[in-house]
């Protein structure tokens, strides 16, 4: 729909080029930061400074949004503990200020990412359809549904539906024709 086509939901062209296998110049490493995106990378130079992209979001936007953008929940957490584990001078993430200690926002981003696992499988007691259970995130924190919060975060809880079903923790059946998610 026409409401979808905004500065939000469509990035402008810029003609980039897939550099996944590409051959850097000598000291820049491309790193594997999956999650947000399924492909997304990051960049580290050889002077220490960490480009990583959209990896993780600022502790200002987790208090305001809560529910930002996950693709893949398990990858998401899987990046989060590799930002953990690079040893660099500077941080430099898209929505976020600069840091040289990248520790405090992974524990941040982890830590709600989590809250809003724990939260899907809540809403999936009884059995609920997706929809039942999105409207339940948008309650829980007061989020305002508009045609892009919607588009967007419905992705972010079947991510979420799918992370937890891969953990045996819901399960997914159908009744009515209608998909219904179930706490295991």
């Amino acid at each position: 729909p026409k409401e979808l086509k905004n500065r939000q939901m469509l990035a402008q062209s810029c003609g980039a080029s897939d550099i996944a296998q590409a051959v850097l110049p000598e000291g820049l490493e491309l790193l594997n930061l999956p999650g947000h995106c399924p492909d997304m990378l990051g960049i580290s130079t050889p002077d220490g400074v960490c480009f990583i992209a959209d990896s993780l979001s600022g502790e200002q936007v987790l208090e305001k949004y809560h529910v930002t953008l996950v693709y893949d929940v398990a990858a998401h957490l899987e990046t989060l503990t590799l930002l953990e584990g690079i040893s660099t001078k500077l941080f430099v993430p898209s929505h976020a200020p600069a840091t040289e200690d990248i520790r405090t926002l992974v524990a941040a981003n982890r830590n709600k990412t989590l809250e809003i696992a724990d939260l899907v499988l809540a809403l999936a007691d009884g059995g609920r359809s997706a929809e039942d259970i999105l409207k339940g995130v948008f309650e829980q924190y007061d989020i305002a549904m508009n045609i892009n919060q919607y588009t967007l975060l419905k992705t972010t809880i079947l991510s979420y539906l799918s992370f937890l079903i891969e953990r045996g923790l819901v399960e997914l059946g159908f009744s009515e024709n209608k998909a219904i998610f179930r706490r295991i």
